[in-house]
């Protein structure tokens, strides 16, 4: 009986070892199975991930350049819109307005106060332009008496044995009442506040660097059809 039972025993203990064997190779090619679609599925996201990342930049990239063209054919626009113009003094006076200080970062302006109709000049400065009062997509057909620019006096200089109305630094608004260019402390042409003329007298350009330029030192960007 002790025989028998050693032999059952025996066989037991190897059908335990067999399952313990068995089970070990199971979880390795479990182990493994998983170890294998997890790297796949990584690589698959890596792919999704780097196909979004690409479509993404192409269409950035689409975007960027529409609102580049976008942004040329509004100036083109104001542009069209102040040659046209000519010959309707009131009109003409407006779109100058807008073309001048919508393609130029820094004007030089002369300063008139009226007196009983007659002009006096009380002084020069360059006016560094902030910004509009409406979103850029506005171009002034609507309630155009509400356009108005705000600009920074630099460089102000006092006309003879006059006194300068504005202090450098200051913040005014810019604006066209019935196509005379007028400035003032006030944001409209209702303003309660001192109104001048404006006249423009000389337009600032971007300076790349002092000194004598010359071609092979500048440069070179495509033209609008060739970008």
């Amino acid at each position: 009986m002790i025989c028998l039972y050693d032999f059952f025993a025996g066989v037991g203990l190897g059908w335990v070892n067999m399952a313990t064997v068995v089970g070990a190779i199971a979880s390795l090619i479990i182990s493994g199975y998983a170890i294998w679609f997890s790297k796949k599925l990584s690589d698959d996201s890596n792919e999704i991930a780097i196909a979004i990342k690409s479509n993404t930049e192409a269409i950035q990239k689409q975007t960027e350049a529409v609102h580049k063209h976008t942004k040329i054919l509004r100036l083109d626009n104001l542009r069209t819109l102040y040659e046209l113009s000519r010959g309707d003094d009131t009109r003409h006076n407006f779109w100058h307005f807008r073309w001048r200080f919508e393609t130029y970062d820094r004007l030089g302006c002369g300063i008139y106060e009226v007196q009983n109709g007659q002009e006096i000049y009380l002084g020069g400065c360059d006016l560094q332009i902030q910004g509009f009062s409406n979103f850029s997509d506005h171009i002034g057909f609507e309630a155009r008496e509400s356009d108005f620019y705000i600009v920074k006096v630099l460089n102000s200089s006092s006309g003879d044995d006059q006194d300068f109305p504005f202090q450098n630094g200051e913040l005014l608004a810019c604006f066209d009442q019935q196509g005379q260019l007028m400035i003032s402390k006030g944001v409209d042409p209702w303003t309660t506040e001192q109104k001048y003329r404006l006249s423009i007298g000389g337009m600032g350009h971007h300076q790349i660097f002092s000194g004598e330029r010359t071609v092979e030192t500048m440069t070179i960007f495509p033209r609008i059809k060739d970008s």
